[in-house]
């Protein structure tokens, strides 16, 4: 059980720096009358009494495992009695809410919920939880809180009632069959499968029911035979008409439908894994010749899939082409040779000629082009060929040729004379 006490020695240290860390301060933005501590220190204190128990029962079973001590197990699981109590104390608290609105509130009292005192609001608090309306988060909210609790509360039950089975077991020595003892246990998954498909077949037709009469009415609109709208009819049916369900209305009720779906349908394999795996260890405690591997083999079987999966994805990675590397590395050169528009001249480096002793940048000479465009605009003239066998040829600085712009090329003074 060495695994077990390092983990618990790092819950303990958990739980004290929480409690040590105090209060959470309020943030300047929000007022104080919303301010609400997210993790109250009745929380925190009640967390690490949960973990004190659990904490005690562990080292209990231990010793009476080893040997060490012969006490009966009716006394072993003092703990978790405690904690079985306050668990079912706070989720039937939670359970028994009463969820309602302001305006339901307003019409029971018979006065605006802005004249309660604060006296009426923390008494109604305590009896009742408010919400804003049927259709505000906070509705939502807590009606899934509610629902979770409920949910929490058959746990409990079950839960309780296979402890009477197993402790009557272990102290009387009764000849019980295993099966029999594990049945709340089978009875509880089931239970939770059947709540959760219960709970999407009431979500799907909740939804079919807003939208098959929100397709109705934009029907009886186009068509124009919305009777009820007409002359006094049906006024429930002439407000939802002219308050028709928008896209984003109809996309969260397809929300709410696929994640009840996806919740029935994750419930349902997940106790079925459990419940798997709670057979193979029933069959062998009443004696069943298979190996131990068996009843790690749901583990292994999901562990296989996992690696599988993640070594095939190997092989669907493309190898890398150095062609693709070379363009990638070349793609400047590459724009500016297909003719394409170059990128602004913040993502170019500039270019550098040395002219002389100076330093023109590309950016400064073309600056220098816009404002004297007529001193700029050359023509390209083939240098002359030099045959350097020639004697007649002189100096380097006697060979250089001058290139000059077009408009300034003319027949020299000599040739000028000839003509004359």
């Amino acid at each position: 059980a060495t695994p077990l006490w390092l983990w618990n020695v790092l819950m303990a240290f958990y739980h004290v720096r929480i409690i040590m860390m105090g209060p959470i301060e309020k943030p300047d933005h929000i007022p104080e009358e919303e301010w609400l501590d997210p993790l109250p220190m009745s929380r925190r204190y009640l967390g690490l009494l949960r973990f004190l128990l659990m904490s005690s029962f562990e080292v209990l079973a231990v010793l009476n495992l080893d040997g060490v001590t012969k006490w009966k197990w009716s006394l072993i699981f003092i703990p978790i009695y405690l904690l079985e109590g306050i668990t079912l104390f706070r989720r039937m608290r939670q359970s028994s809410a009463i969820i309602i609105t302001v305006q339901e509130l307003e019409s029971i009292i018979g006065k605006p919920f802005h004249e309660f005192t604060e006296e009426e609001k923390e008494m109604l608090s305590k009896k009742y939880t408010i919400v804003p309306s049927k259709s505000s988060q906070a509705y939502h909210i807590s009606k899934s809180l509610k629902e979770n609790a409920e949910i929490e509360v058959i746990k409990i039950i079950f839960r309780d009632i296979f402890l009477i089975l197993l402790l009557i077991q272990l102290d009387t020595g009764a000849d019980w069959s295993w099966w029999v003892i594990f049945t709340p246990v089978f009875a509880m998954s089931c239970c939770l499968c059947c709540s959760q498909c219960q709970k999407y077949a009431e979500v799907q037709a909740t939804a079919a029911e807003k939208l098959g009469g929100a397709t109705a009415m934009e029907t009886d609109v186009e068509n124009g035979t919305d009777y009820g709208a007409m002359e006094g009819g049906n006024a429930s049916n002439s407000e939802q008409t002219s308050h028709p369900i928008s896209d984003e209305e109809r996309s969260e009720i397809k929300a709410e439908v696929l994640e009840a779906s996806s919740k029935a349908f994750g419930t349902c394999c997940s106790q079925f894994f459990f419940l798997v795996l709670v057979c193979m260890c029933l069959g062998k405690l009443q004696g069943a010749g298979f190996s131990s591997i068996w009843i790690l083999s749901p583990f292994l079987f999901i562990a296989s899939i996992i690696l599988c999966t993640l070594g095939c994805t190997i092989f669907c990675v493309a190898p890398i082409d150095e062609s693709d590397i070379y363009e990638y590395q070349n793609m400047d050169q590459n724009i500016f040779t297909s003719g394409t528009p170059s990128p602004p001249d913040s993502e170019q480096p500039p270019s550098v000629f040395a002219e002389g002793n100076n330093t023109v940048t590309r950016s400064q000479e073309d600056a220098i082009k816009s404002e004297h465009p007529e001193k700029h605009t050359t023509n390209t003239v083939p240098s002359p060929q030099v045959d350097l066998l020639d004697d007649n040829v002189g100096t380097a600085s006697q060979a250089e040729v001058s290139i000059k712009p077009e408009a300034e090329v003319g027949p020299t003074e000599s040739e000028v004379d000839d003509l004359d």
